[in-house]
């Protein structure tokens, strides 16, 4: 028996008989599959999702447009249009 390359990846059942595979593989034609239940992901609460994207826009240093620099924008794509 040949041995062939082994790929790990998760899944979703699509319905009884359609898995969506999570990334894509270079395969083609039949392939042998087992299936491993894993645990359902429990959604994180609202806010601990809202402090991880405030967290993450601090780390990138994201700044906010001021109210002033969004006028003067405005102001310049208008500008732009001609009559």
């Amino acid at each position: 028996m040949i041995m062939s390359e082994t790929y790990i990846t998760t899944a979703t059942f699509a319905n009884k008989k359609t898995l969506i595979l999570d990334k894509s593989l270079p395969l083609a034609g039949r392939v042998r599959v087992t299936i491993e239940e894993l645990p359902e992901k429990k959604p994180a609460p609202f806010l601990v999702k809202l402090n991880a994207i405030h967290q993450a826009l601090a780390n990138s240093n994201y700044q906010q447009r001021s109210k002033e620099i969004i006028d003067k924008q405005i102001h310049e794509e208008r500008n732009s249009w001609g009559e």
